[in-house]
């Protein structure tokens, strides 16, 4: 299982994509050592490790496809793993619609009772088959993609934005699905900026994927990938406010209290809390980060950590974004509509309450 996983880069510990190439190694070792281990896991990781390994081969599709059909040997035809493996790997990448959809009907067609050792996995992966099935079309049956260059920074709404980050980060589907579906929606629709602009987000995800797996473990360093520590500090009660939401910044606020509540924030709005973080409140870019690993649905060790390096100025670039808070108020919230939602108003009027002797403000 903990193999399968580390082959979603989002997934669990951030060592899993400092250590790629290293997992690659650990499952061709696991092959020969026990290959029928946990019905053939370890082909079923094969599948997706094959196409994205960075030696791959000319023929990384007919090798998929062997493994594809000795992990279905080894289980019995039990597990529905493989087949999603399959659609979400081997037929997104080849385009294949009516392979992606036959494979996803196969693994439904399983019963996922007939191995107990298999069932609590099969429950699960049915249900991401089903979404696989139903979930992203759904966005793509409507309009919004149209869309969504004017409505992605919104603060608020399910609509705005595609939340495909969600599903994403924990491996219920691909960028490369999400791409061909998208392929598909502008040839039935047209294409414009907004379809262009998903596509956009979807290749600058892609680059946090490989900036993360060649940064290593400097993606976690507070100098980043700079050999220059910022200059911030730690300052316990800012944190504090900054994390309940109680800063002299109401916008700030409100979206915190949104993110702890709900465990999602939009990306304009992540990008303003960063920046307030490093900022106006001067801290250390590290524990907004690890607050936000704590938080986010959709966290995802790459995106995130990079992100927040971008901000801090700790990137290749150097530069510290600031976002200034009355203007980014101006603009996506004019009418405090969500700041008195999120009760962004009820926050402290100075981001300390003690001057540098320790007298009281």
């Amino acid at each position: 299982m903990y193999k399968r996983q580390a082959i979603q880069s989002s997934n669990g510990d951030p060592k899993w994509i400092i250590q790629l190439p290293k997992i690659g190694q650990l499952l061709e070792s696991g092959m020969k050592l026990d290959p029928e281990w946990n019905y053939g896991s370890f082909y079923t990781a094969m599948i997706s490790y094959t196409l994205i390994r960075h030696d791959a081969k000319n023929n990384k599709f007919d090798l998929a496809k062997e493994f594809f059909e000795r992990a279905v040997d080894i289980s019995k035809g039990e597990d529905l793993s493989p087949y999603i493996s399959y659609a979400v790997n081997i037929a997104v990448s080849e385009q294949d619609r009516n392979e992606f959809t036959n494979m996803l009907y196969k693994a439904l067609n399983i019963d996922i009772y007939a191995n107990p050792e298999l069932t609590l996995s099969n429950y699960m992966n049915r249900k991401k088959a089903n979404w696989l099935l139903d979930n992203i079309d759904e966005y793509f049956k409507t309009k919004h993609a149209s869309t969504y260059k004017e409505t992605r920074n919104a603060l608020d709404g399910r609509a705005n934005s595609t939340k495909f980050s969600i599903w994403l980060s924990i491996g219920c589907t691909s960028a490369r699905y999400i791409y061909s579906k998208l392929k598909d929606f502008e040839l039935r629709n047209g294409s414009n900026k907004s379809t262009y602009w998903i596509f956009f987000e979807l290749l600058w995800r892609e680059y946090f994927q490989w900036y993360a797996l060649h940064l290593g473990t400097k993606l976690f360093k507070f100098s980043g990938a700079t050999d220059k520590d910022p200059l911030t500090s730690y300052y316990p009660e800012r944190l504090k406010k900054w994390e309940t939401g109680s800063t002299p910044f109401p916008l700030v606020n409100a979206l915190m209290h949104e993110l702890t509540h709900t465990g999602y924030m939009s990306n304009r709005g992540r990008q303003i809390v960063a920046s307030c973080f490093v900022n106006e409140l001067q801290l250390d870019w590290r524990f907004g980060a690890s607050f936000m690993e704590k938080h986010l649905i959709d966290y995802d060790v790459a995106s995130n950590w990079g992100n927040w390096q971008s901000i801090a100025g700790v990137a290749p670039d150097g530069k510290v974004k600031h976002f200034d808070l009355k203007k980014q108020t101006a603009l996506f919230d004019p009418d405090k509509k969500f700041i008195r939602k999120w009760k962004g108003e009820s926050g402290a009027l100075n981001i300390d309450s003690v001057d540098i002797a320790d007298w009281p403000i």
